[in-house]
């Protein structure tokens, strides 16, 4: 979408072929009807097969159309060509966006039996280990295109690996997240500002340039004014705020399920699922004759459902239920 919408900019016509239907491009939010309202075109189910020129620069690109096939690894249809249903479209430039491999060209012949699979991806490359012990991988040449933040975050957990290699030391991380308990009530206390209407607040679109005027060097995206930046903050689901119950103190009155805003947010649970350093990483809710006593056995407050509005905390008639504030700690 970058390389399209830069060349439309530079004078170019502009047409973007996608093998697949529209609602499999991987794409952000926008940039297709972006696109389009910049005069591009977009044409989908249709896959390149032949370059088309003289031998001395390109004349078009020959297309196959195709249909959507079986479900692949990712979910997306699979595309399947159509029989009989090619096609031309002239050109005198292409630029190809079909994927990107590792480029191992550089490595010796021994080393790439070792670490380079039969399909051209780095063998453990996902792990920034490969098949070789002393040779890590990390960022884009190991996963390959990703966004910047994943790439920043997989090159420093390669970091740690290569320095606990060398070393024979597995060190705790650069930073810890530091998590002290607060009750909203007490003297002196606060709550989190949240609340159920701010679940409402419809996302701002982003004001922009209009077409005709989004030449090379304009910002296209002009950004929200004060108010608007403001009232879309406040859609802010404040996740660095854990609320939670504290069993030993849970009476089982069911105030808290009595106002909780969301099915889910709060649920009556048999057992926690722990990882081998005991984080929490799941529950099982109670099945009614099975693992239910006469009532219920342990409420637990779901963090993916949490909305952290406070409603549970503030009607708790015994303060069992805590807000942690988890900031990062250098």
């Amino acid at each position: 979408m970058d390389c399209a919408r830069t060349a439309l900019r530079l004078g170019a016509q502009v047409s973007v072929v996608y093998r697949r239907a529209r609602r499999d491009m991987v794409v952000l939010p926008g940039e297709i009807e972006a696109l389009l309202e910049e005069g591009g075109q977009l044409q989908t189910n249709c896959s390149p097969s032949q370059f088309l020129g003289d031998g001395t620069g390109v004349e078009g690109v020959r297309f196959v159309r195709t249909e959507q096939g079986t479900p692949g690894g990712d979910g997306r249809r699979l595309p399947v060509e159509v029989p009989g249903s090619e096609f031309d479209i002239g050109a005198e430039s292409v630029i190809l966006a079909t994927g990107q491999f590792p480029d191992t060209k550089w490595l010796g012949s021994g080393l790439a039996q070792k670490i380079v699979a039969e399909d051209g991806w780095l063998s453990g490359g996902d792990g920034q280990e490969t098949s070789q012990p002393n040779l890590f991988v990390a960022g884009d040449f190991a996963l390959g295109a990703t966004t910047l933040i994943q790439a920043i975050g997989h090159a420093r957990e390669c970091a740690r690996k290569v320095d606990a290699w060398l070393s024979g030391v597995k060190r705790p991380p650069a930073h810890a997240f530091a998590a002290p308990a607060f009750h909203s009530k007490l003297s002196g206390g606060r709550d989190t500002g949240r609340t159920p209407q701010m679940n409402v607040i419809p996302i701002h679109a982003m004001p922009m340039l209009p077409p005709v005027d989004r030449k090379l060097h304009a910002e296209v995206e002009t950004g929200l004014p004060a108010d608007m930046a403001v009232e879309e903050a406040s859609r802010c689901y404040l996740c660095h705020y854990k609320f939670e119950i504290i069993d030993e103190k849970c009476v089982l009155c069911d105030e808290c399920l009595n106002v909780k805003p969301v099915d889910g947010c709060i649920v009556e649970i048999a057992s926690l699922a722990r990882d081998d350093e005991g984080r929490v990483t799941g529950y099982t809710r109670i099945e009614e004759g099975k693992t239910d006593s006469l009532y219920y056995n342990r409420l637990w407050i779901d963090q993916s459902q949490c909305i952290r509005c406070g409603r549970c905390e503030s009607v708790c008639p015994v303060n069992a239920i805590t807000i942690q504030q988890v900031s990062l700690r250098a």
